[in-house]
């Protein structure tokens, strides 16, 4: 199903249905559902129908996926499809065991990011200091020219 979203952008959760009408699969008989529309407990369902139901399920996966790997070798995107699954079990795996987290370190960092920035504001408002001084003096210099020069002419 991943492979279908990496293709297909505009199919969020494709239902196995729509999968199994898409790749030309018959899609399941409707009688389990209308057992659970029913409010009918999985276990109160005839084991008959349950196991055909779940064992058809299995086969238009398994067909849904063999097409799949078809179509995506075939577009040269498999790899891709193999990274983004490697990808989610890491994820997955994360987020059930949790992850190493030294809240001390960052603390340290955390400041030692501040003093760094703190620093780097005042050596940018020295910098504008120097800028503006350095932008009087030339106009200082400017207005005494001019100065000069208009009474020259008296």
């Amino acid at each position: 199903m991943l492979n279908i979203y990496c293709q297909d952008k505009t199919i969020r959760y494709a239902s196995l249905d729509e999968l199994a009408i898409k790749y030309g699969l018959a899609i399941k008989d409707s009688k389990i559902k209308e057992y659970w529309d029913n409010r009918v407990e999985t276990e109160d369902i005839p084991y008959e129908e349950l196991a055909a139901y779940l064992n058809n399920d299995i086969y238009v996966t398994h067909e849904i996926f063999k097409k799949q790997l078809i179509e995506a070798d075939t577009k040269g995107i498999l790899p891709l499809i193999k990274t983004q699954m490697e990808a989610l079990l890491a994820t997955t795996e994360m987020e059930y065991n949790g992850m190493y987290f030294e809240a001390a370190q960052a603390e340290t960092d955390s400041i030692v990011i501040s003093n760094v920035m703190d620093m780097r504001k005042a050596l940018l408002d020295t910098e504008m200091k120097k800028h503006f001084l350095m932008i009087i003096y030339h106009l200082l210099r400017l207005i005494k020219t001019c100065l000069y020069s208009y009474l020259e002419g008296y």
